[in-house]
């Protein structure tokens, strides 16, 4: 951008901090958007709803997306896709996927706002050079998930964990400002939080990870639903120690993750 004063500086940033459509009212009245070129952190454990949450934030907020899945292949996807689109349930879709791998390709067409790279283990390099394939059709994703952290490569780099945490989340952050796209990283949490069903702060994040994004919902178990900390939130009130958790509706059989009735959830500053 170069040398400029805030007024201009702001009408030469077309992109940067636009918020994408949002997907849960609930988050949406907690004043929580996932703005272009930004950083955020998706936290929780194991199984309890993180690339459901992902994948439903890329679906119903229509964005142009690159999607790293790392975890999870073209089949397991596909089925999930289907799932949330037409709200069956993710093994009666794979059932009908191992009979006939065509079957329900006219759904997916629904979602040709995404785009996928299934690398196992991709280093930062294959991040980049993914993003820079897909700014040859004009312009760079409004949003990219890396799904998750952990499976990201860092080569040689011989640090801690909660070292190489810090790395990945500097690294999305830099690319956030770079593309202008909201860069999504799913993540896992630490000690007594990998249970799933305890509210996990902003401490939950491994080092001081924390630090570097600018939007933190960390996710776990509520019962058979999804509870969410609004962890940490630069642009908006947040709750760090996990005090005040909202929940949303989930039924992972269907890949459904849905609003209560608004009167369910109060978050106040």
């Amino acid at each position: 951008m170069g040398l400029a004063n805030i007024t201009n500086a702001v009408l030469g940033d077309t992109s940067s901090g636009e918020p994408l459509k949002d997907v849960w009212a609930t988050l949406a009245e907690a004043k929580v958007a996932f703005r272009r070129g930004t950083s955020v952190v998706i936290g929780g454990a194991p199984a309890v709803g993180k690339s459901a949450f992902a994948l439903n934030l890329v679906i119903k907020s229509g964005a142009r997306t690159v999607y790293f899945s790392a975890d999870s292949g073209p089949m397991t996807q596909k089925a999930r896709i289907v799932s949330i689109l037409t709200g069956r349930e993710v093994q009666e879709v794979l059932d009908a996927m191992d009979a006939d791998r065509s079957a329900f390709d006219d759904v997916v067409r629904q979602v040709s706002n995404i785009w996928w790279e299934f690398e196992t283990s991709p280093t930062l390099d294959d991040i980049e050079e993914s993003l820079k394939a897909y700014s040859y059709l004009g312009a760079f994703p409004e949003m990219v998930v890396i799904d998750n952290l952990l499976n990201v490569d860092l080569e040689d780099a011989a640090g801690q964990d909660w070292q190489n945490v810090e790395l990945v989340l500097l690294f999305a952050q830099d690319l956030a400002a770079k593309t202008g796209a909201c860069v999504v990283v799913l993540a896992h949490l630490t000690g007594e939080y990998e249970d799933g069903d305890t509210p996990p702060p902003k401490s939950a994040l491994r080092g001081k990870g924390a630090k570097i994004p600018v939007l933190i919902l960390n996710l776990f178990r509520q019962g058979q639903d999804m509870g969410v900390v609004i962890a940490k939130h630069r642009n908006g009130p947040d709750d760090p120690t996990a005090e005040r958790p909202m929940t949303l509706r989930m039924n992972l059989s269907r890949m459904a993750i849905e609003d209560y009735p608004p009167s369910f959830n109060t978050f106040a500053a």
